[in-house]
């Protein structure tokens, strides 16, 4: 039985530690992650990245054929030893792959990063003036629900009394008309909202201003990676190794350092990239960031008319309530006819009223207004 120290000291037992040390060093540099998203982009980034790392973490086996001629003069003589044909095993490996593999992955995850924080900017955009309006609507919604009992009842208690002849055709047909009105209102709510759920508008849960930051942070450290992979490709460090078969079975390897020049200059070139690209990223009218900006300044802008628009609601229910209370002291035969039209005019308005308070404070809320 041989001892320990033979068998290391055997070529073929040296070439294969070689390869369990190659091995290795190629799991442990390796994130093995699971998905962490069900967005389909991310699943496909992510799996290219991880296609385009698995051949640079790999060694390569290679086979190579020689015919050097015997009498080839001094360095022939002393390279070859043996037959005139050679066949070379050989497998190596490239530590900068390695580390290039490494550095694609974290590209696959940070363009993840950069196109999740897109589409909620996108999303936004794609709302527009529809901002707000989802849950504005359902509040609206509700209220014209609770009120629908209430508004039945007038019409039967008022269809009493005009079957009695207490009042006026018109009379009548003008309370019947305020509250087809308010169903119709309603039934445009749901058809309103039926539409924007189903385009699966979401409101986001953070303010735009904190989602843009988000973005710009991510689309620069997805631009910054990039560009650190670029700036390896100078670099190269190869470990190689091998056997020769010959009468007894001989091994060679070699490790090989270099870098090419260019990567000077193409180091300052790439900072005035990463520098060009953060300007484009802030200001450019076509990119994402400069629309969203656009529209925060159209919804800031039009919370004074949101503002404007509430009050003048406010003062018509004042006339009405003020109204309402007169006539409610009056003794006349209209009495009550005129207390159920202004009782719908005050629903209809109140109904107005939440909508609006209810866009306005989703509004703020995405413009971090506290």
């Amino acid at each position: 039985m041989m001892s320990n120290e033979k068998m290391l000291n055997s070529p073929i037992q040296k070439w294969q530690v070689m390869i369990l040390l190659m091995t290795i060093l190629v799991f442990t540099v390796s994130p093995l992650y699971a998905s962490d998203s069900d967005c389909a982009y991310c699943d496909k980034t992510k799996a290219l990245s991880k296609s385009t790392a698995s051949l640079l973490y790999w060694p390569t086996l290679s086979v190579r054929g020689l015919r050097i001629p015997v009498k080839g003069g001094a360095n022939g003589e002393n390279l070859v030893m043996g037959d005139t044909f050679q066949v070379r095993t050989q497998l190596s490996i490239s530590l900068i792959d390695i580390y290039k593999g490494v550095v694609t992955e974290n590209i696959g995850r940070q363009d993840c990063n950069r196109h999740v924080a897109e589409m909620k900017l996108l999303d936004i955009l794609e709302q527009s003036a529809d901002i707000g309006r989802i849950p504005a609507l359902r509040k609206q919604k509700d209220y014209y629900l609770s009120k629908k009992i209430e508004i039945r009842e007038i019409i039967e208690h008022e269809q009493k009394r005009y079957d009695q002849r207490l009042t006026t055709v018109i009379e009548f047909n003008q309370l019947k008309i305020k509250s087809i009105s308010i169903e119709k209102k309603m039934r445009e709510i749901l058809a309103d909202l039926s539409y924007m759920e189903a385009r699966d508008f979401r409101m986001p849960d953070e303010a735009v201003p904190m989602l843009i930051d988000s973005f710009l942070t991510s689309s620069l450290d997805f631009e910054s990676e990039s560009s650190h992979l670029r700036k390896i490709e100078p670099w190269q460090f190869d470990i190689a190794g091998g056997i020769v078969p010959s009468e007894s079975i001989d091994w060679f390897a070699g490790i090989e350092i270099s870098y090419k020049f260019g990567g000077i200059s193409q180091h300052i070139y790439e900072k005035k990239y990463l520098a060009a690209r953060k300007r484009e990223l802030n200001s450019a009218r076509y990119e994402i960031t400069d629309r969203t900006r656009a529209l925060l300044e159209h919804l800031s802008n039009t919370s004074r008319l949101l503002d404007e628009h509430k009050q003048l609601i406010k003062d018509q229910l004042d006339i009405f309530r003020i109204q309402k209370e007169k006539v409610a002291q009056t003794e006349t035969v209209k009495k009550g006819m005129l207390l159920s039209l202004l009782e719908l005019e005050i629903i209809d308005l109140e109904g107005e009223l939440i909508y609006l308070e209810g866009m306005q404070k989703s509004r703020n809320l995405l413009l971090s207004v506290r």
